[in-house]
């Protein structure tokens, strides 16, 4: 099996001295800023949880109901309002900020309120969060009773920072471009993660010399797909060598969502020193697939590309552990389970170095069943066969 290789080059520019140091005419750009820790105080179902990420790969990982997708999704939304607020962009958003992330956490989270989203068992205590990107902070917070405003406590904005794309469990290329429209003018069943993310498939592919260092990531996920993503007439194809375009409807879940995150880095969104949250990349896709998800995860990384997954599939883990074993990829791996005060949240750059997890553990049961269960099977049919070899000696003695 061929594994992603993504490497990055760096050559010193023709307007630096000979010692490699930027003219201070010229000086270097600032990197856009990346996520590095994010801590939250009666969050959802969090008394409290400290969470540091890497510029590499960050796995958040679970059982059910213990807030995996509630921590990826405020962590795009401080990274998103970030973005927002950098002073590049600043002068071209028009917004109190105290009011856009309010705005922002309801129309990601659908709480029926902006309060809602306090720890229930925390009584009238308000909620904070405090999210620093390379020391740059966002830090506010807000109270049960909250409705259109939380209270900013603590701003710097970044220079300069990427926007973050965030991929929900279901694929959204089927439905673009008509989503768009609608969640513009209607009032739709989904949360603003969708919305966001069509609308970041409305641009055009980049033109080939723009690409790198994501164009043999781009290859390889094609590779997958036996086809090039196209976006013609405002609808989504895959075109094959030998099935010639197909709509996108018409490819099996699992591939759409292969499908998007080519189509992403083909037109740019996806790109080098922005950040990557993807809720649950395994489901609906087999065994094989998700071998290739966990091969262009890493690859999606080592392009420069933060990325924050969550996921309580132990096949994905093992693998990205395994296809990492020489750590070219900074990983961080967080484990959340519940105790007495609620979830707690643990850290390791090891999966092994994380505390039981009911989910893995249930998995690594059913394998231990199943071979046990075959192995029983394989006894009783040996035992069986031995004694009619032994029932069936006799007869052939007396012949």
């Amino acid at each position: 099996m061929q594994v992603f290789q993504v490497k990055s080059h760096t050559s010193k520019s023709s307007i630096n001295d000979p010692n490699g140091l930027p003219h201070p005419l010229h000086p270097k750009p600032e990197r856009p800023a990346m996520l590095t820790s994010l801590t939250v105080t009666r969050f959802s179902l969090f008394a409290e949880a400290k969470l540091d990420f890497t510029p590499g790969l960050n796995v958040i990982v679970g059982e059910n109901s213990t807030g995996k997708s509630h921590l990826l999704k405020l962590a795009y939304v401080v990274s998103a309002l970030q973005s927002e607020s950098s002073e590049e962009t600043a002068p071209e958003i028009h917004f109190h900020l105290d009011e856009r992330i309010a705005e922002k956490l309801v129309a990601v989270f659908r709480p029926d309120f902006l309060g809602g989203l306090v720890n229930r068992s925390s009584g009238r205590s308000r909620c904070v969060v405090h999210a620093d990107f390379q020391g740059h902070a966002l830090r506010f917070s807000f109270a049960p009773n909250s409705r259109k405003k939380v209270v900013i406590e603590a701003h710097t904005p970044p220079k300069t920072a990427k926007s973050p794309v965030m991929l929900p469990p279901k694929e959204a290329l089927s439905l673009f471009p008509s989503l768009v429209g609608s969640y513009e003018r209607r009032e739709l069943p989904m949360d603003e993660t969708y919305y966001d993310l069509c609308r970041k498939f409305q641009a055009g592919p980049l033109k080939p010399s723009q690409l790198h260092p994501v164009a043999s990531l781009i290859q390889e996920l094609e590779t997958i797909l036996r086809g090039k993503v196209l976006l013609e007439h405002g609808r989504f194809h895959v075109k094959t060598s030998d099935k010639g375009k197909l709509e996108i409807g018409l490819l099996a879940e699992g591939l759409r969502k292969i499908a998007q995150l080519a189509y992403l880095l083909l037109n740019g969104t996806l790109c080098r020193g922005c950040t990557l949250f993807w809720d649950e990349p395994d489901s609906n896709l087999n065994p094989r697939l998700i071998r290739k998800v966990a091969q262009a995860l890493l690859a999606t990384a080592q392009a420069g590309i933060q990325v924050v997954i969550a996921t309580h599939s132990l096949f994905l883990l093992r693998e990205l552990a395994l296809l990492n074993r020489s750590h070219a990829v900074q990983t961080l791996f967080t484990g959340l389970e519940y105790n007495n005060s609620g979830v707690v949240a643990h850290q390791d750059e090891d999966i092994e170095g994380l505390p039981n997890i009911a989910a893995l553990e249930e998995e690594l049961d059913q394998s231990d069943r199943y071979l046990e269960q075959h192995f029983e099977a394989a006894h009783v049919e040996g035992l069986g066969n031995e004694q009619e070899s032994q029932s069936a000696s006799p007869g052939e003695t007396d012949r």
